[in-house]
């Protein structure tokens, strides 16, 4: 930047065409650098606070982290960090009011109480900075849906600019809630404020101005918009070395998150957000579409969760399974078909409920394949069983058929086309007598291996894409020659 980065300069360079692209990665980040802040939170009742506010603030930033990386799922993903960034709120603001409330009563009931009442109001007035930092990590929630409204024509780029603003006017304010020196002096100067910023304020517009100047390097302006907000997701947040305020707020932070309780989790994935280092973004991905039932126990099983989540990664089994989902998403969204909804129920079911993992195998794969049909013009679609679905879905691909095979490679062609069709049917087989969809009596249910219901999702996405790309080879084709006619004509 050839200006010192401040509030102006910032909402100059946010109201060019680049700003709402990144509207959401930038609050995001903003939220990760005063994040140490919440620590005040757990200076009393540690224990109820960390489930109410440290949990959901680390849930939210993930959900955000996550909205601004992902191209699919965009729905789900908004819906979560709406839902989740406004109870945050809700829950910090009662915390806030009751510890108010209860500091009032103590003082006019008890007057005599003076360490007591010294106790709740200094509870009162970390609470209050706390907050600040909490309100950043929602606006950082609100960002995002300010981008969805753009995209979809609701709102403006004006009102989404005007959120990312405001989550660098409130993180502003939570940092210099911890210098109480810097407030004590702007309170003194009275009308006439010291017009020096504050080392710790410099700092931190100087964190804001090293993301422009990345998103304004010549290489990156060349990268598709999604492309870059996921790789400035992943540089290190503080230029040079981390603010002290920051360091030292987040070691007391990390001294209040009991070891019993499994924080280290979350403790490993802040760093790498801090430092830019290398975090794996799939188990972010996975992290985020946990079920709300699971986030709603204790910090202890929710984060024993995620330290299986993260483990299970180094499972080759695990790895081929994400890798053929992945792979699957790549495939869906370049023949702009949306599969979210069944790959979301896959990756959540996964490894735990090796019935659900079937059953939504099935489902997607007959998704696949009716979807494909329908953008063929195919009649009478969705009233085909799913062997008949399959057979007509292979033969209008050109896969299998009647006639003899022209050449000795469409021959092997449709050798394997025949062992995929069977692939198909026994995964349709197994989820009839398994998989989820089928009532069954309680002592009736047969028992399938993680391993069994890991290998139906890994070959079931494998399938898919397989017939996506004949579909799209086979479109381009039909596109081609329709465009030779014309020009023959």
């Amino acid at each position: 930047m050839k200006k010192s980065m401040d509030a102006s300069v910032f909402h100059d360079w946010l109201s060019n065409s680049r700003g709402v692209e990144y509207a959401g990665v930038l609050a995001a980040r903003i939220a990760l650098r005063v994040l140490p802040v919440v620590e005040l939170a757990l200076r009393n009742d540690g224990g109820i606070r960390r489930s109410s506010i440290v949990l959901p603030s680390f849930r939210t930033l993930v959900l955000t982290g996550c909205a601004c990386t992902m191209s699919g799922r965009s729905a789900q993903i908004r819906d979560l960090v709406r839902r989740v960034g406004q109870n945050l709120q809700d829950s910090i603001d009662e915390l806030v009011q009751q510890t108010r409330l209860n500091a009032i009563d103590v003082r006019e009931g008890m007057p005599e109480f003076n360490g007591e009442i010294w106790r709740l109001e200094n509870d009162v007035h970390s609470l209050e900075v706390a907050r600040r930092a909490i309100d950043v990590v929602v606006q950082a929630a609100l960002a995002i849906d300010g981008v969805f409204d753009f995209n979809e024509k609701i709102g403006g780029k004006a009102a989404v600019h005007q959120i990312v603003l405001s989550a660098a006017d409130v993180a502003q304010y939570a940092i210099d809630g911890i210098h109480e020196d810097t407030i004590l002096a702007d309170a003194l100067a009275g009308d006439k404020p010291d017009p020096t910023m504050p080392p710790h304020i410099v700092e931190f517009w100087n964190s804001i101005a090293l993301d422009v100047d990345w998103l304004e390097s010549d290489q990156n302006k060349k990268r598709p918009p999604l492309e870059c907000a996921s790789a400035l997701y992943e540089q290190n947040l503080w230029p040079g070395e981390i603010p002290t305020w920051a360091s030292g707020k987040w070691a007391e932070f990390k001294g209040n998150l009991p070891d019993s309780e499994n924080w280290q989790v979350w403790i490993s994935w802040y760093e790498a957000r801090l430092r830019g280092q290398p975090f794996d973004l799939d188990v972010e991905r996975e992290l985020a579409v946990i079920a709300d039932e699971e986030w709603e126990k204790s910090p202890f099983h929710v984060n024993s969760l995620i330290q299986s989540l993260i483990q299970s990664h180094s499972d080759p089994q695990s790895n081929t399974f994400r890798r053929s989902m992945k792979g699957l998403e790549d495939d869906s969204r370049d023949a702009n078909l949306d599969l979210s909804q069944f790959l979301d129920r896959i990756r959540i079911a996964h490894p735990e409920d090796p019935s659900q993992v079937i059953g939504a195998t099935k489902e997607m794969l007959e998704s696949v394949m009716k979807t494909m049909l329908h953008r063929r013009e195919n009649t009478n679609v969705d009233k085909l069983n799913f062997p008949d679905l399959s057979d007509r879905c292979m033969k209008e691909l050109g896969l299998l058929g009647n006639a003899e095979p022209a050449t000795e490679v469409e021959r092997h062609r449709r050798r394997i086309a025949s062992s995929a069709q069977k692939m198909m049917l026994a995964a349709n087989n197994l989820r009839n007598v398994a998989g989820t969809g089928h009532g069954r009596a309680a002592d009736q249910e047969l028992d399938i291996s993680r391993a069994d219901a890991s290998l139906v999702a890994s070959v079931g996405s494998a399938l898919a894409s397989w017939l996506l790309g004949h579909h799209m080879v086979k479109r381009t084709e039909s596109s081609g020659t329709e465009t030779a006619n014309r020009k023959g004509n």
